[in-house]
């Protein structure tokens, strides 16, 4: 969360003075209470709703105080276009006409809170704190929910190499540096930037991650740096993930598909801190962190015209390289147990496994080209309801990994990537046919020897065919 504090110079957040936008048709009020309230806040006035509204989307505000009564435009229509630019910023009504039936209805619109013309300027610097405080929570919100979604990870190693990686971390994370993060695809890269974001000094600022590759070239401008009404056809007001990220860290993963022209504006904004919106020549002044990050060669990048000389020189200055799974496999067992928890914990299941020693040797043998995340994927899909009936988990509970093994046993360096349901058909299949075998057709020994049930055994004996 952003926290407000009172200096000699004023009401800050972070290292930059709250900007104040006063919306008001009454000049004699604007002007004192524009004297007021300068010396605690960056203030611009704008005498009635029309010109609030070009002010607003000219620049960048913290907060917004509006009068409902306006001569050229109702208050509430204010509002309403002023969150369709940027639903998180807090406007707090002001108005003479102070009464409980407005303040309901404003809110109802989408105010965040309402003071009388006649207010009280203490009262009022901790609304706007409590209020920019809860904006921070929104836009938190709005991009950890798929990360809460799905449980985001854990930061876990064991290995010297991501150890050193760390402390590395620790010299340039308050150091505000912008970072590029370089590594193959699964080996930890989005972790990565969420971890330097949490160590820094922005760590209760927002973090807003983009993925380029999700967006369509021709929107990146737009979606980065947000537009202004009539920029092209269907352009609305609206502000981009740099504003949303305002104090805090933005993340911006797959760099290799940002256009020419959007590599420019990144460029101009990490020389001036200064970014201009889509159909505005008004530049905005905004303290953000960038953390960048590839999968790519960025210097083939380079060599090949896709990233500028000029961008590559200036994100390339502090870059930290996530090495490969298979380059730090004391990783891969505490990884392993992290995950089989995790989602065990998904079936009610919560007890600490032994893991055989065959399984053990399997998975650091393995050279998981996908990295971390084919090591999360392969325990999520193996973990059954049945494991609360085992001690220790073995090898042939892993059939993915069971059948990588097989084909690298048969002398396949690249085994043959199968669906996961036919590998698990083979896996049944095989291991069933051999259980059914070893025990002479004893359920009662087969439910022993495998940690399986005995009416699950049966059935799936009988839908083998053997018995």
């Amino acid at each position: 969360m952003s926290f407000c504090y009172k200096t000699k110079k004023g009401y800050n957040i972070g290292k930059m003075k709250v900007n104040l936008l006063l919306i008001d048709d009454d000049t004699s009020f604007l002007k004192d209470a524009s004297e007021i309230l300068k010396a605690d806040f960056n203030v611009i006035t704008a005498e009635g709703g029309k010109k609030g509204i070009n002010a607003f989307q000219s620049d960048y505000f913290n907060v917004v105080l509006l009068d409902l009564m306006l001569p050229d435009m109702h208050g509430f229509e204010v509002l309403e276009k002023i969150k369709e630019m940027n639903p998180f910023v807090p406007v707090i009504i002001i108005t003479g006409y102070a009464d409980v039936e407005k303040a309901v209805e404003a809110m109802k619109r989408g105010a965040d809170d309402f003071i009388p013309k006649d207010f009280n300027l203490g009262v009022l610097r901790e609304k706007i704190k409590k209020l920019l405080e809860t904006r921070d929570l929104k836009i938190s919100h709005k991009f950890l929910k798929s990360e809460l979604e799905h449980e985001r990870n854990e930061f876990i190693y064991a290995s010297e190499v991501m150890k050193k990686i760390i402390i590395e971390l620790e010299k340039i994370v308050n150091l505000d540096l912008d970072v590029l993060l370089v590594g193959e695809t699964g080996v930890g890269k989005d972790l990565m930037a969420r971890q330097i974001h949490e160590m820094s000094k922005r760590r209760d600022k927002n973090f807003v991650p983009v993925n380029i590759a999700g967006i369509e070239p021709n929107l990146v401008d737009s979606e980065l740096f947000g537009t202004v009404k009539g920029a092209f056809t269907d352009a609305i007001n609206r502000v981009g993930r740099f504003e949303l990220a305002q104090n805090g860290t933005l993340y911006l993963s797959e760099i290799a598909e940002i256009p020419h022209n959007v590599q420019i504006k990144l460029l101009y904004f990490l020389q001036y801190k200064e970014i201009t919106r889509v159909g505005s020549n008004k530049g905005i002044k905004l303290d953000v962190r960038l953390i960048f990050a590839t999968n790519a060669d960025i210097e083939k990048l380079r060599k090949e015209g896709k990233i500028r000389d000029d961008f590559y020189y200036r994100i390339a200055g502090t870059q930290i390289y996530i090495p490969p799974l298979r380059e730090r496999v004391d990783d891969i067992i505490p990884l392993a147990r992290y995950f089989i928890k995790k989602y065990c914990l998904k079936y009610g299941i919560k007890k600490d496994f032994e893991l055989s020693e065959e399984l053990k040797s399997a998975l650091l043998s393995y050279h998981w080209p996908g990295n971390v995340r084919e090591l999360e994927s392969m325990i999520m899909s193996s973990i059954r309801p049945e494991f609360e009936m085992v001690d220790e988990l073995r090898l042939e509970h892993f059939p993915y990994l069971f059948s990588v093994i097989e084909d690298l046993k048969r002398g396949k360096d690249e085994f043959e990537f199968k669906p996961y349901k036919i590998a698990e058909r083979e896996f049944k299949k095989s291991y069933f046919s051999e259980l059914f075998k070893r025990v002479g057709g004893d359920i009662k020994s087969a439910s022993k020897v495998s940690g399986l049930s005995q009416k699950y055994l049966q059935r799936v004996f009988k839908s083998l065919g053997l018995i």
